[in-house]
Formats: C-alpha cells, sequence, structure tokens
C-alpha cells in the first residue's frame, strides 16, 4: 500500500526499490513496541487496511506530555467507503485511551483531499500546517 504516497508528492516521497521489505521490518519493529500498535483489516484472502500508531511525548512544559500519534492508515483501493478506516481508528483510539493519551494527532497530505474529508466526519481538527522546503 506504498503507492498510496506516490501521486501526493515525489519531490518528497520517493520510494527506494527494496521499500517493501523495508516496510516489513518498520511495521515488525512497531508490532514489538509496546508503545505502538499495529492493526491490520483483512478480507479472506488479502490484507486490505492497516492502522499504526504510537505514543508520542510532548516536551515538559506542558501539562499533557504524551499524546498518541497515528501514524499510518491505509486502505487499499477498492475498499475505500466501506467503514474500514472508521473501525481501524477506532481500535487505535480505543488502544490509545488504554494508555491514558487524551488526545490524538496524525498528518495527512494536503492533496489527499478523501482522506481529509474522512478524518474531519471521525471528529478531527485541523491543527497546524506543516511547511516545507527542499535543501
Amino acid at each position: 500500500m506504498m503507492e498510496l504516497h506516490d501521486p501526493m508528492d515525489e519531490k518528497y516521497y520517493r520510494r527506494v526499490p527494496h521499500g517493501p521489505t523495508l516496510m516489513k521490518k518498520f511495521l515488525r519493529f512497531h508490532i514489538r513496541k509496546a508503545d505502538s500498535e499495529v492493526i491490520v483489516a483483512a478480507s479472506p484472502n488479502q490484507i486490505v487496511g492497516y492502522a499504526l500508531a504510537y505514543v508520542q511525548a510532548n516536551p515538559p512544559v506542558f501539562t499533557r506530555r504524551r499524546y498518541g500519534y497515528l501514524s499510518d492508515l491505509a486502505i487499499r483501493e477498492g475498499f475505500l467507503g466501506r467503514g474500514i478506516g472508521k473501525r481501524l481508528v477506532h481500535e487505535i483510539k480505543t488502544w490509545m485511551l488504554s494508555k491514558n493519551l487524551h488526545y490524538v494527532e496524525l498528518k495527512v497530505h494536503s492533496k489527499n483531499s478523501g482522506a481529509i474529508a474522512s478524518y474531519k466526519k471521525m471528529g478531527f481538527q485541523e491543527g497546524h500546517k506543516l511547511m516545507r522546503q527542499l535543501l
């Protein structure tokens, strides 16, 4: 499902040829961590979506030191619009509550209007603008 990034912004998100192998290692790393959660949605013969989240920390000047970060939410094309993302986010939020976290953050590409609409429908609100520049 890494191909979802391809049309978004090739300038910043160019995949390496061995990306699937590295992604498997990355997910295995998070599966083993106590402060990470990976949830998979599957049909009888394939993975159709997954969510990855982990605990992040704010600087000590804030009262809410730890929060949940939804790093990845990906749904395979052909399975969009079936509520899979909503169910995955619900499960991630349940896990975050079990970790005594008080809020969740995520990043979504500004060109991904479908995901933005879905997140807003789930109650997410825009908080910051991410800005970048190639060096």
